[in-house]
């Protein structure tokens, strides 16, 4: 059953939000995500914005990025409409910690949502929470008069875990592709009065356990395996796959590819109608498209499955495609861009003036055809005991992994792995890699035996990264208890046994 909720609380004006231009066409970018402005209406002084998030959509398994099979017809031709971002990464390796830094411009560490359901000292199942005290790009935008809505369907997103922030109309639990841009459309055609919209879009229909439907489940080829993906408890196979007792044959990794590939040309059907509906309804004019994903997805590179498991590069690309009012048509960018980049694009195009607190960088100059300076992106991931960091840089990358050698359950983990602890070996093991990613772009090849001064080079970007963060303040987020629905979602999608 899905549920519509409208945010009760007041909304700030939050410092991003001053100084709003009062006439302009302006664009918006936002990550793993696709970002919309439009409007059924005659135009506003500002542009809509949608956000579409594809959830743990690889870029290498779409037309527009080179993959061979006919996966996105559609998605290929809007990547014609406007810029596709070639080298555009996540922050973290799952939905949890990603859609947060999308939303807020922030590192995991500073919103401090790291682990989605889990058990605590009394056997509840419980899940980080969105803290009030942080500001989203929702009410970012409300703040500047925009009219705001999320249609979701992700049990990690709940509006009761904060994640109605900033929006007016938070729908959750719609279902598949279809519903969602049903309830959108629907919602858009009869909005009251002209206020130029923000829009969050999250799809799950490209997530693990892969069952497409027919014709889409035979579409790329049919393989003989020991999976029966339909049959299996998600969450106990992975698990088995994940921890070296289950070894998949070469053509149990075909067999999981094609159901993956079916579902993301399931979304691209139904993508191709969301395109064509905003084109009937005079939108596409005055709105800024933004498509992405959270995440990626492993396929046994690294002899692991799904999501949540690391910092390798499958599960950091994500796509990133752009089309709005002033962005070049069928360009491509190969600067690398990160997720918490969508936050101050979308503002900027909105014409409104960029907070110092925002850890991303607008890439409106890269749409409109200017060069974009390159920086080093960085990634972090923290499950129970183990947290890992990561930056790419220079072509090369480089990979920190900290495991507790023990831990006090009544400290907070903001305090656990605070930069200054993560250094002391008696607290924590350390492992290192490092990949040159311009000859070995899915890191098969560890040089950091090898290339001691890169290794220390960028180990002090890291630790420098990291007190960046410690000077703003890390966050802890708190948990709530799960609701058994909520339960039986996560369990669906392999979160919980």
């Amino acid at each position: 059953m899905s549920t519509s909720l409208r945010a009760p609380r007041a909304v700030p004006t939050h410092p991003a939000a001053v100084g709003a231009a009062t006439s302009g066409l302006v664009g918006c970018l936002m990550t793993g995500a696709l970002l919309v402005l439009g409007c059924a209406r005659p135009p506003t002084a500002r542009p809509n914005i949608i956000i579409v998030l594809v959830d743990a959509l690889r870029p290498d398994h779409l037309g527009c990025y080179g993959y061979r099979l006919p996966t996105s017809p559609a998605i290929d031709a809007f990547s014609t409409e406007g810029v596709v971002f070639t080298e555009a990464v996540s922050v973290a390796d799952w939905t949890k910690p990603a859609v947060p830094s999308l939303l807020t411009s922030l590192y995991p560490s500073q919103h401090g949502v790291f682990e989605g359901s889990a058990s605590d000292t009394e056997g509840k199942i419980t899940s980080d929470i969105l803290g009030e005290s942080l500001v989203t790009v929702g009410e970012m935008l409300q703040g500047a008069g925009y009219a705001t809505a999320a249609f979701v369907m992700n049990a990690q997103l709940k509006a009761f875990l904060g994640f109605q922030q900033g929006f007016e109309l938070f729908a959750e639990d719609l279902g598949e592709a279809s519903q969602i841009i049903a309830r959108f459309l629907a919602w858009l055609d009869d909005r009251p009065g002209d206020r130029p919209f923000f829009v969050y879009l999250h799809f799950l229909d490209v997530h693990w356990p892969y069952t497409p439907p027919p014709p889409y489940d035979t579409m790329f080829g049919e393989y003989a395996s020991q999976l029966d993906l339909a049959a299996h408890d998600p969450k106990a196979l992975r698990q088995r796959i994940n921890d070296g007792e289950l070894t998949l044959a070469a053509t149990d990794v075909l067999h999981l590819v094609s159901q993956y590939d079916g579902e993301i040309r399931a979304f691209d059907d139904q993508f191709a109608e969301l395109h064509a509906a905003l084109k009937r309804r005079h939108v596409l004019e005055h709105t800024w498209i933004v498509l992405t994903a959270d995440h990626g997805e492993e396929f046994y590179e690294h002899r692991k499955i799904g999501h949540g498991n690391s910092l390798y590069e499958e599960l950091l690309r994500v796509p990133l495609v752009i089309r709005g009012p002033s962005a070049t048509p069928g360009a491509r960018v190969s600067t690398p861009v990160s997720l918490i980049d969508i936050v101050p694009t979308a503002l900027d195009v909105a014409g409104l003036s960029l907070a110092p607190s925002l850890m991303g960088r607008s890439l409106r100059r890269g749409l409109e055809g200017g060069a974009l300076d390159r920086r080093p992106t960085f990634a972090e991931s923290r499950h129970k005991y183990d947290y890992a960091r990561a930056i790419r840089a220079s072509g090369f990358k480089y990979i920190e992994s900290f495991k507790e050698r023990s831990h006090d359950r009544n400290e907070p983990p903001a305090t656990r792995f605070a930069p200054s602890r993560l250094r002391d070996p008696a607290r924590f093991s350390l492992r290192r890699e490092l990949y040159r990613l311009t000859d070995d772009p899915w890191e098969t090849i560890d040089l950091s035996e090898r290339e001691a001064a890169v290794v220390s080079t960028l180990a002090a970007a890291l630790d420098a990264w990291a007190e960046r963060l410690e000077g703003g303040g890390r966050g802890e987020s708190g948990r709530r208890e799960l609701d058994p629905a909520t339960i039986e979602h996560l369990r669906a999608l392999g979160y919980v046994q």
